[in-house]
């Protein structure tokens, strides 16, 4: 199992993860933020579901809230 941390929101680096450096299908995101009101965690999980919604559909995408 491989790790990969996104901790900024530079739209190369996005851009670079989702251009082919993970396998989309088959990654779990887990999207964490300490006080639960962190713009920039809240930024990239927006982008990133947004992107997968666009590749697999929002049946193709699941997501959770504690």
């Amino acid at each position: 199992m491989r790790v990969i941390f996104v901790d900024n929101v530079d739209p190369r680096t996005v851009g670079e993860l989702f251009g082919g450096r993970i396998d989309q299908q088959g990654t779990c995101f887990n999207v964490v933020s300490k006080s639960g009101a962190t713009l920039k965690t809240a930024a990239q999980f927006l982008v990133i579901r947004d992107l997968l919604r666009g590749r697999f559909g929002k049946k193709g995408t699941r997501t959770a809230s504690s």
